[in-house]
């Protein structure tokens, strides 16, 4: 076993705290494994002991979130069994961090020396000294002028950022708390904390509100950094494009300049090997420089198939945070925002019943409350709240819809084959005229809201499309819901006809193969 920490290096203790903390990193060590506690406790120290708390300090916010959340029974009984009395467990942020934060327990310890493959010599890059890297600290933003918060704006707009996904409208509880800690503390010092960050989630959930939320802070942090969003779609046409142009020059060097690369949905070059090949040299080129890349998908990245192992391992370098379905208490912070966002007219009492009632996605949770507020706005007042009026108007959003019954894909595509007025087939086979693009498209984000498969077993449901496909029709579907009323209607109609009994509603097969 290496050897324990010592005290803090900034600060003497007296001689009964040195050795109760020597006890403590003992003690605990024998209860959480060594690998565990050289991995969340080397870097922390003890500092103080007050009548009301026990302080420790951490180099950073994750480290303090990490341990409360996963350790803090376990160091708490540590303390116990060397202190008489227990005061509670505090935790400050060192003045400066000591280590950079290392990779969650599910996450393999990055590779000390990557052999890197031979890269474009156009843009090959000297490795550089991480602590020559000038450390660029923010101006306030309370001191910036008119003027420079427009050309931080434009140059957000330029990068591909949302002007409405910042972290002072992010609602933060426990379900994302460390991938929110994870995000700022990139934004604060990218290309030094950790590299990549790699969120994950279900759809709905806020990793791409992160995502934007990210660039926005740091180019307010650093307006001439060059900051870069992007779907990893897009990357993959943009590729296809330069490619066919031959213009792959101005696209290499227009990503492997970047100061921050944002790719979200990574999942999407999944089994398209050339973009994977010109992905894994870009995430080079931008490592060797120190950048800062941010990843999302939708599960972890060993879990994303047909992905190279090489860029597997790449994504486990850093720090991987996965964001989860928040609870009432924060479903109900996520709706009091919102409302006031949107500016409805709704009284906490309807919100409170959709907080306990939506839990699938945060999209859910806004749909439902707009729907309510719609309601209201034409009732020219608040909403009653009638819990049974409620539960009709909100039917489709409510948790017992996708828990009351079993629906399959093969209904969905059938329900949809007969409101479209098309065969089954059609939505399964190669056709692609835009009636029926638009058809499969819904019947795919159907599936995807309707039933548990993952992307990947709804493609082979429809033909046995890749899962990459199944995301961009929701996404399609999903912009032309908030942009269109008609495409609204549609898909609340086939919500709803979906939740009525099965045998009530009409089959696809009715329609006769042409």
């Amino acid at each position: 076993m290496k050897d324990l920490p010592s005290p803090s290096d900034s600060e003497t203790l007296s001689p009964a705290l040195a050795a109760l903390w020597m006890n403590v990193c003992a003690e605990l060590t024998g209860r959480i494994g060594e690998a565990e506690f050289e991995r969340w406790f080397s870097p922390v120290r003890l500092v103080r002991l007050e009548p009301d708390a026990l302080w420790f300090s951490a180099p950073n916010a994750i480290y303090s979130l990490w341990i409360e959340e996963n350790y803090l029974s376990e160091l708490t009984a540590s303390i116990c069994a060397h202190l008489p009395t227990h005061p509670p467990v505090r935790f400050e942020i060192a003045a400066a961090p000591t280590m950079p934060l290392p990779a969650p327990a599910d996450v393999a310890e990055p590779a000390p020396k990557v052999e890197q493959e031979p890269d474009s010599a156009a843009f090959r890059h000297e490795k550089l000294d991480p602590e020559s890297i000038p450390d660029t600290e923010p101006a306030p933003v309370s001191g910036r002028t008119p003027a420079d918060r427009k050309r931080i704006r434009q140059r957000g707009e330029d990068a591909g950022l949302s002007e409405g996904y910042r972290f002072d409208n992010f609602v933060v509880g426990n379900a994302n708390r460390i991938a929110a800690a994870a995000a700022k503390a990139v934004a604060e010092k990218p290309g030094k904390t950790y590299h990549p960050l790699f969120i994950y989630s279900n759809s709905g959930l806020g990793k791409t509100h992160l995502l934007h939320a990210i660039g926005w802070d740091s180019l307010t942090r650093r307006p001439k950094s060059k900051v870069i969003y992007i779907t990893a779609e897009r990357f993959a046409n943009d590729y296809v494009e330069a490619l066919q142009e031959n213009r792959l020059v101005a696209f290499r060097k227009r990503f492997r300049e970047a100061d921050m690369l944002l790719i979200d949905d990574i999942a999407f070059l999944s089994g398209k090997s050339g973009m994977q090949e010109e992905f894994f040299h870009t995430f080079n080129s931008l490592t060797d420089r120190h950048k800062q890349i941010v990843l999302t998908s939708d599960r972890p990245a060993s879990e994303i198939a047909d992905l190279e192992e090489r860029l597997v391992s790449r994504f486990k370098w850093g720090m991987t945070a996965e964001i989860v379905m928040p609870g009432a208490e924060t479903r109900l912070a996520i709706l009091r925002r919102k409302r006031e966002e949107r500016g409805a007219n709704l009284p906490d009492s309807v919100l409170e019943f959709i907080a306990e009632h939506v839990s699938t996605n945060v999209r859910a949770l806004e749909g439902a409350m707009l729907r309510a507020a719609t309601m209201s706005s034409l009732h020219e007042g608040e909403l009653a709240v009638d819990p049974d009026e409620l539960r009709d108007l909100l039917a489709d959003y409510l948790d017992d819809a996708n828990t009351s019954r079993h629906i399959s894909v093969q209904e969905i595509i059938e329900l949809v084959a007969t409101h479209f007025d098309l065969h089954p087939r059609d939505l399964t086979g190669k056709r692609r005229t835009s009636r029926l693009v638009e058809a499969r498209h819904v019947a795919m984000a159907l599936a995807r809201e309707k039933t548990s498969l993952s992307l990947a077993d709804i493609g082979k449901e429809f033909g046995g499309r890749d899962h990459g496909t199944v995301i961009n029709a929701c996404r399609r579907v999903t912009s032309k819901i908030e942009s269109n009323a008609s495409t609204r209607r549609t898909f609340d109609f086939l919500r709803r006809s979906l939740l009525a009994p099965a045998p009530a509603r009409p089959r696809g097969g009715q329609k006769a193969a042409k």
